[in-house]
C-alpha cells in the first residue's frame, strides 16, 4: 500500500496524528488527538503502518516514518485551524493524563493547576501503573512542554511542571527537570501568573536541593514565599516555608528550620487541613532531631507516622519512618533504628522510592556499622551506591567516598 491507497479517513487521521509530540505514541493518544473513540483508530494506524508513514517500534507504539518529519516541523510551523484544534487536544491529553497520574502517586497533596480540578481523563489502578505511564511517556511529556511554550500555551507549560513533581522527587530526571522548569518559569512570567511562578520556583528549589546545593535552593524559595504572598496564597505560602526550613536542615540550622516549620504549621491549622499538620509535625521532628531533642523528636515522628499510616500514603510513611531511624540512630540505639529503617526500606521498594530505597540502605548500613557488622554494611553501601548511581544523585559520590574508607560521616 502507499500514501496515495489510503482512505479519506485515514488520510484525515494521518494529519491530527502528525501533531503528538515525542518520539512514540499509543492509540489512545492518537484517538485523543484526533478526537475519536477508540475503537476506530486501531484500522487507520494499521493502515498508516502499511503505508509506511508509521512505523511500530514496539507492540503498541507508533512512531512518525523518517521521511515525514520533515513534514511534521513545516505543518507546526504552518497552524490552521484544525492543526490547532489537534494539537491543543494532544497536550491536553498527556497533561490530563500526566496529573491523574499525579493524584494516584500522592493523593492528599493540594494542587494549583485547573487539570486537577477536572473529571480525570485517564484511570490508574494502582501506583505501580501510575509510575509505569509518566516512565513510559516521559519523553513525549517533555516534548509536549517544549511545543506548548514554543506555540504560546503557557497556561499548559506550569501545569505540566506540577503534574511531573512527584515523578521527579521519586525518580530524579535530573535533566528533564531542569529542562521542563526552566520553561515553566519562563512560561509562567510570560502570563504574569505569580501563583505560578511561585510553583516552579518551588520546583527549581526542590531539584537544588536533591542535588546538594541548599544555599541556592533557599534562594529560589525565599523568591517563591515572596511570589505566594503576592498572590495572596496561603497553602502555597505554607509549602515556601516548609522546603525553605528543610534547606536550613541542610545547612545545618535546625533551630531556623524549626521556626519556619512552626510558621506553616499555623497556617495549616488556621486552614484547618490535618495532612498539612502531619507533615510539619514530621518536620519538626527532624528539626528536633537535629538540635538534639531526641525524646521531642520521636513524639513528633510518631504523630505523623500515625497519620499517614491511617491515611495509607505509603510514600509519606516510609519518608517519617527513615526520620525515625535517623533518630533512633542520633539517640545511640541502632536496634530500634534497624527497626523502622527496614520498614521504610520495604515500603521504598515496593513502591518504587528508588531514591528513598537508597537512602534506607545507608541507613541499615550505619546500623550495621554501630553493631560491628562490616561486611553487612558494605554489602548495603554497595546495594545503596548502585540505586544512587542509576539515578545520577550526588549521595553517590558520598556513599562511594565511605566505601573507599571515609567511614559514617562520608555519606551523611
Amino acid at each position: 500500500m502507499t500514501s496515495s491507497d489510503l482512505s479519506r479517513e485515514a488520510q484525515t487521521f494521518h494529519r491530527a496524528v502528525r501533531l503528538i509530540p515525542g518520539p512514540t505514541w499509543t492509540a489512545e493518544a492518537a484517538a485523543a488527538t484526533a478526537d475519536l473513540p477508540s475503537s476506530e483508530v486501531e484500522g487507520m494506524l494499521r493502515e498508516l503502518v502499511d503505508a509506511r508513514l508509521l512505523t511500530c517500534p514496539t507492540p503498541g507504539r507508533y512512531a512518525h516514518a523518517d521521511t515525514s518529519r520533515s513534514d511534521i516541523r513545516r505543518q507546526r510551523a504552518q497552524p490552521t485551524a484544525d492543526r490547532d484544534q489537534a494539537l491543543t487536544r494532544a497536550l491536553e491529553y498527556y497533561l490530563g493524563a500526566a496529573a491523574s497520574a499525579d493524584r494516584v502517586l500522592n493523593p492528599g497533596k493540594w494542587h494549583l493547576a485547573p487539570v486537577f480540578d477536572r473529571t480525570p481523563s485517564k484511570e490508574f489502578a494502582s501506583r505501580a501503573l501510575a509510575l509505569e505511564w509518566l516512565e513510559d511517556e516521559l519523553g513525549n511529556l517533555r516534548a509536549c512542554v517544549r511545543v506548548a511554550h514554543d506555540t504560546g500555551r503557557h497556561a499548559l507549560v506550569w501545569q505540566f511542571c506540577e503534574a511531573l513533581r512527584n515523578l521527579f522527587m521519586l525518580r530524579k530526571h535530573f535533566q528533564i527537570w531542569e529542562d521542563t522548569h526552566t520553561l515553566g518559569l519562563a512560561s509562567a512570567e510570560a502570563i504574569d501568573n505569580n501563583a505560578a511562578q511561585a510553583l516552579v520556583l518551588g520546583g527549581l528549589g526542590a531539584l537544588r536541593l536533591t542535588r546538594g546545593d541548599a544555599d541556592r535552593a533557599l534562594e529560589l524559595h525565599t523568591t517563591s514565599l515572596g511570589l505566594w504572598e503576592r498572590a495572596r496564597h496561603r497553602l502555597g505560602q505554607a509549602a515556601a516555608l516548609e522546603a525553605a526550613g528543610v534547606c536550613e536542615l541542610a545547612r545545618n540550622r535546625p533551630g531556623r528550620a524549626q521556626a519556619l516549620f512552626a510558621h506553616a504549621y499555623e497556617i495549616h491549622e488556621l486552614l484547618n487541613r490535618p495532612r498539612g499538620k502531619a507533615l510539619l509535625t514530621r518536620r519538626l521532628g527532624e528539626a528536633a532531631r537535629d538540635l538534639g531533642e531526641h525524646e521531642d523528636a520521636l513524639g513528633h515522628l510518631t504523630e505523623a507516622l500515625g497519620f499517614f499510616t491511617e491515611a495509607e500514603e505509603p510514600y509519606m510513611r516510609a519518608r517519617t519512618l527513615a526520620g525515625v531511624a535517623t533518630t533512633h540512630l542520633a539517640a545511640g540505639d541502632p536496634g530500634r533504628a534497624g527497626e523502622a529503617a527496614v520498614q521504610a526500606h520495604q515500603i521504598s521498594a515496593r513502591i518504587g522510592a528508588v531514591a528513598e530505597e537508597a537512602g534506607a540502605l545507608v541507613l541499615l548500613a550505619d546500623v550495621a556499622h554501630l553493631q560491628g557488622r562490616p561486611r553487612d554494611e558494605r554489602g548495603l553501601l554497595s546495594r545503596a551506591l548502585e540505586l544512587y548511581t542509576r539515578l545520577g544523585s550526588v549521595e553517590a559520590v558520598k556513599v562511594r567516598a565511605r566505601l573507599a574508607g571515609g567511614g559514617p560521616d562520608a555519606s551523611g
